[in-house]
């Protein structure tokens, strides 16, 4: 009896853990169609790009559901170095907890300095932050046998920059100076 209760509570498990769309959690994929090329730059001229010192993380969720509601999903990768500098280390097969494979999931993806463990820390230390626009993607996974990850196809480039805040203090301490200093 306890044998047939946990081949079902396997089974179930098993069940659940396909219903899961997936991603491949990447910026560049040469192989896809069309292939996907969307570095990620630290300024808001597009001059620099993302290298080591930053990680991006995916957030998604249900096909309408807010940008401010979007969950993290995985861990935050780090950005490569040398000629893959713009680009995270991509991630294979990453399960988007709640969205059924075959599903419309809404998603961006969110950048921000290594130093800090999440983006809303990066936030309130006021760091570098930068995050795409939301898009949709309707996710692999489904069928048997399970499809491939989707590839994120309406990802576009975007910048780390200060955060609103930091600048917003910097533009009002330069006010002050200038003030101070006509009187």
């Amino acid at each position: 009896m306890k044998s047939i209760s946990l081949t079902a509570a396997c089974a179930l498990f098993a069940v659940g853990a396909l219903a899961q769309g997936t991603v491949n959690f990447a910026n560049r994929v040469t192989t896809a169609t069309p292939p996907l090329d969307q570095p990620v730059y630290v300024d808001a001229m597009g001059g620099s790009k993302a290298g080591p010192e930053y990680v991006a993380q995916l957030f998604a969720g249900t096909q309408g559901t807010a940008v401010g509601s979007l969950v993290a999903v995985g861990s935050p990768a780090a950005f490569r170095s040398g000629a893959g500098v713009g680009y995270w280390v991509s991630v294979t097969a990453l399960a988007v907890p709640g969205v059924a494979g075959g599903s419309v999931a809404n998603m961006v993806v969110k950048a921000w300095e290594a130093k800090y463990a999440t983006y809303d820390a990066a936030v309130a230390g006021g760091s570098k932050v930068g995050m795409s626009d939301p898009f949709e993607l309707a996710l692999g996974g489904a069928g048997v046998p399970p499809s491939l990850p989707a590839t994120l196809a309406g990802l576009k480039s975007f910048a780390i920059i200060p955060e609103p805040s930091t600048m917003a203090l910097g533009l009002l301490g330069a006010a002050v100076l200038l003030f101070r200093r006509r009187n």
